[in-house]
């Protein structure tokens, strides 16, 4: 049985990073617009940076309530939910269960865009409408623009996709799968202090030398 303890800290860590990095889209993308949205601009490439490190940041988030829900531990849930499946079989773990346990975690976390959509729209001054396809496209802006690079980054086709058709469910799974988990002042003791150690080093290196 996993230590669910680790789930909620990362939860917590994740949640965090989610919430900054979407702040920090806004305020990028606020000046590229003021700007004049000039070709080429800093604050127009650093937007989007932080736009996909929000959308990466999102999907490990629904992955660890997805973990947390059907008892896995952090570490490869795929790898111990395939196992889980092939002894309910009485099989051999292949690649074939890997597959079905990837799917099915998918598959949760398309659920998780329903709900929050149903959930928020009620709240929201304009009607959203999901399109299927949600969990599938988060995690392939997780794995194609933010953990690996490869040549799809050099592309805007899918990127573009993704804004247009899942960023709507994508915000509204962010405000109720995540907000309540982004707070500093929650982390457990240890991760505060190396959060304070950290920030009292970036203050010291951009403080004017003498």
């Amino acid at each position: 049985m996993p230590d669910f303890s680790s789930h909620y800290g990362l939860l917590n860590q994740e949640a965090t990073k989610c919430r900054l990095a979407l702040e920090s889209f806004f305020h990028h993308q606020e000046k590229y617009i003021v700007d004049g949205e000039k070709e080429g601009s800093l604050d127009g490439f650093i937007a989007v940076d932080r736009y996909i490190a929000w959308a990466a940041h999102l999907y490990e988030i629904l992955k660890l309530c997805v973990s947390i829900e059907r008892r896995l531990g952090v570490n490869f849930p795929e790898d111990e939910l395939a196992k889980r499946i092939a002894s309910e079989s009485k099989e051999k773990p292949g690649k074939n269960h890997r597959q079905i346990a990837t799917k099915q975690i998918l598959n949760h976390i398309e659920e998780c865009g329903m709900n929050a959509v149903r959930d928020e729209s009620p709240y929201l001054d304009s009607q959203i409408v999901f399109s299927s396809g949600f969990s599938t496209s988060l995690k392939k802006i997780r794995d194609k623009y933010y953990a690996h690079p490869t040549k799809d980054r050099l592309g805007e086709d899918f990127f573009s996709d993704f804004v247009l058709n899942h960023h709507s469910t994508a915000f509204c799974t962010f405000r109720v799968y995540a907000l309540y988990w982004s707070d500093l002042k929650s982390f457990e003791p240890g991760a505060q202090q190396a959060l304070i150690k950290h920030q009292n080093v970036l203050a010291d290196y951009s403080r004017p030398k003498r």
